[in-house]
């Protein structure tokens, strides 16, 4: 599966079906090319566990459920301000979480289509990764000042790390001695973050205790933080 915002003989703003094995074009979301779904950039795509629930949101501002594998349209969902640039399926299946360009922060149940169904995540914005198991989001308090877990499941905040001092706020990524840090990353269980330097070096933070190591990266900080998967597995 994936997005096509280019026009082709498929339309445009589509989703594209993959055979993986053979790597042919199998099918489009809509079928129809004169169909119109989305109206603008599809940005992210989400899988319930079960595979039988597809999520899409878009620059459109809107989020579209489909039914799988018959790839038909389940409902559209309104409600973000912005233009929406991430999602992420709960584990349950029944929940998804999306985020828009404004840094608000939405959680659905998968069975609506009202607008005013949507629970608006209070107190934090700019969602950065979903834990693997899908039960903590790590997102920015408002004043960009805290990173902070949320536990989806429950709705409460289990831990903060202070990110940011208060000189600082204002800057969307943290800043960490002489040098601004130009890139994070989270694991996927989000037990380590870490923040790359224009200084040419890496701080490995652990979340749960605040234990930083500080490693020196001459092949550049934007590369590391890109292979920060392999380098989660290494520290």
């Amino acid at each position: 599966m994936a997005a096509r915002n280019n026009l082709s003989r498929r339309g445009v703003f589509v989703l594209s079906v993959w055979n993986a094995e053979t790597g042919e074009e199998i099918g489009s979301m809509p079928a129809d090319p004169e169909h119109v779904e989305h109206a603008s950039a599809i940005t992210s795509l989400a899988f319930s566990p079960d595979g039988r629930t597809l999520a899409s949101v878009s620059k459109d501002y809107s989020v579209r459920l489909w039914e799988m594998p018959q790839m038909q349209r389940r409902s559209t969902l309104h409600g973000h301000l912005n233009e929406v640039l991430a999602v992420a399926m709960l584990p349950d299946g029944q929940s998804l979480v999306t985020a828009s360009k404004d840094g608000d922060i939405k959680l659905w149940s998968t069975g609506t289509s009202r607008r005013d169904d949507a629970e608006i995540i209070v107190g934090i914005r700019h969602p950065q990764a979903v834990s693997r198991n899908g039960n903590t989001l790590a997102a920015m308090t408002r004043d960009n000042s805290t990173l902070v877990f949320h536990n989806l499941q429950t709705g409460e905040n289990e831990r903060e790390l202070e990110v940011n001092t208060r000189d600082d706020r204002r800057n969307r990524f943290p800043r960490f001695g002489p040098q601004r840090a130009v890139s994070q990353f989270l694991s996927d269980d989000l037990r380590k973050m870490m923040l790359a330097g224009e200084d040419n070096t890496v701080r490995i933070i652990d979340t749960h205790t605040s234990e930083t190591q500080v490693i020196d990266d001459p092949g550049g900080a934007y590369g590391t933080c890109r292979a920060g998967a392999r380098m989660a597995s290494r520290w």
